[in-house]
This record gives structure tokens, sequence and C-alpha cells, in this order.
């Protein structure tokens, strides 16, 4: 079952094409990854990997529904595509990875491979794909039925994130429930739940922290993913996150007698989060003082290194234009 968020169109879906998608799986390389779901790598994956789309588990019914789903909607098959666009999370760099016209539909098979020269690209900070059926032509407009070109019929999606945006950027939804059981006011955009969390500790050795974001929030950066001020809103939350963590390991550096090994660090959620604010040119095992004297530094080191004032540079440009 997918766990993308969905949006909900301003016309009635077929229940053919609501589920149309549900069975659609991403290949990348040997790695699989259901619709709505992620999958975690690291930077050095994102080279000569294969991009594949796998339809459906019986490519038969797969188009046998979508033309019944289409003909719900008094469409043909010259009347949409498939498309599939491959987006980098650093940048929104944008390109069509395929495009299928639906009146040749039984040329489509099971597995599509994907132009992937875009992935290159990503490897910083991984890359969203978006698999959209679409309407190709203006219709007369009538009440509860798409009728602008470009218009969304259905929509799924897979992220193939980086190792360390998969761990910095995995948040919760805070829904009204949500705020209720961890007792916070109505207007709470985010909270992080340390709990017992040890940031000096590999992953598996410690309870994981959660991450809660106000649920509209998630949907609005979800759909609007390409914009400036999207992408900055997403960078600003892994900042708060790493911010929380930051902290948590100061202190808990601050009760250590001395600094420990890098070697015993660099598996944790703050060893993971060092590696991206030293880069290239420094020793991540060199900042474990400074996180432990000068948490603040550190998370202008970080600051830098996931670009954030140029995004928020370019939001407020496009705000003003």
């Amino acid at each position: 079952m997918s766990r993308e968020l969905r949006v909900v169109p301003p016309f009635n879906v077929p229940g053919a094409l609501q589920s149309i998608f549900e069975e659609t799986v991403l290949h990348f390389g040997d790695r699989e990854c259901p619709a709505g779901r992620r999958i975690v790598v690291d930077s050095d994956g994102f080279r000569g990997r294969d991009l594949r789309i796998a339809w459906a588990a019986d490519q038969i019914r797969f188009r046998r529904t979508l033309v019944n789903g289409l003909r719900d909607l008094d469409l043909g098959p010259t009347d949409a595509v498939l498309v599939v666009l491959v987006q980098t999370r650093y940048l929104g760099l944008t390109s069509e990875a395929l495009r299928v016209p639906l009146d040749d539909l039984e040329a489509l098979e099971r597995i599509s491979t994907l132009n992937a020269n875009l992935l290159v690209a990503a490897r910083h900070r991984g890359a969203r794909i978006r698999v959209l059926l679409l309407l190709t032509r203006d219709r007369t407009r009538r009440p509860l039925q798409p009728w602008r070109k470009g218009t969304c019929l259905a929509r799924t999606g897979f992220s193939v994130d980086t190792d360390w945006l998969g761990q910095l950027f995995s948040p919760k939804a805070l829904d009204a429930r949500t705020r209720r059981e961890l007792d916070l006011q109505p207007s709470t955009m985010r909270y992080v739940r340390l709990g017992d969390h040890n940031p000096l500790l590999p992953l598996q050795d410690t309870e994981e922290p959660d991450f809660y974001v106000d649920e509209e929030l998630l949907r609005r950066v979800d759909v609007w993913s390409g914009s400036p001020m999207a992408k900055m809103a997403q960078l600003q939350l892994v900042q708060d996150f790493v911010s929380a963590i930051v902290h948590r390991g100061s202190t808990k550096l601050q009760s250590e007698e001395e600094i420990p090994p890098w070697e015993d660090v660099r598996g944790s959620l703050l060893g993971r989060m060092l590696s991206v604010a030293a880069g290239k040119k420094e020793d991540p095992a060199a900042l474990l003082a400074e996180v432990r004297d000068d948490p603040n530094r550190i998370l202008a080191r970080f600051e830098h290194r996931i670009h954030l004032k140029k995004l928020y540079i370019d939001s407020v440009t496009e705000g003003s234009t």
C-alpha cells in the first residue's frame, strides 16, 4: 500500500485510476522501491545505476485498467500520456525520463528503462522520481471533470535518498492527534522528540529520535517541491533537526572524561552529520571537540554545506517578482 501524501484533485477520479500505480515499482540498480516509498543509498550509488519502472505484476491488466479508467472520464488513449520525471533535491533540476503516448499502449512493456542521465547530479542529496498520467489536450469545461491540458489524472512517486539526507530528513506527520499525545500547542510546526537517544552511539544501539513536522506543511512541500521556497523549507527543517542532535551531542560530550575515538562515533547520527559538515577537505574527527565546546559553530558549518543561504535568497527573490 502506497504511503505517499495524495493531492485531492478538483474532479472525480475513477477508482481504476486512483489505484493504477499501486503495484508500480522503481528499480534502482539491484534495489527495489515500492510506490510512495523511498530507498537510501550512499552517494557513490548514483553512478552507473540502471533506472527502471515496473508498471504492474500483470501488464495486461494494467493496460486494461488504464484504458477503462480513461473511458470513465470520457477520454480515449490519445487524450493522455504517461510521463516519468526525475528531479534532483539539490537545485531542483528536472528532466523527463520517459514519455509514453497511450495510443501506443500495446508497446508498453512491463518494465521500462528510464533516461537516468540526471542521476549524476543527484548524488549529493538524492532524487525524486514522479510518475504522472497527464491530459494531453484542453477539453470543454464541465463540472467535476478534468479539462485543462497538463492536468494530472493519476500520480505516484519514489525517493532515492543519499545516506545523509535519508537520515536527516525522515519526518513524521504532526497531526491533531499526535499533538494531543505529545502535549503540543495547536500551532506547533515542528518538534524533535529525542527520548533516550544517544547521538554518540551507532544508530542500531540507541533509541531513534522522532522528528515531527506539521502534516499540512509536509504536504505543501511535497506538492511544490520544485520551488525555491519549498526547497528552502525542507533544508531549514533538516537544519532544525541537526541542531537538536548537535546540542544533545554537545551535552553528552561535556559529560565524558575525554572525546571518544572517531571510529566509535562514525556510525552514529552525530557522526553522519559531522561527515556532512566536514565536507571533503576537513577531518570530521577534528570536529568532535568543536561539538563539545561550540555547537553553534558546527551548525554554521552544516548550514554552509547544504547551501541554505542560496535557497533563502532564491526564495525571497522569487517572492518579490
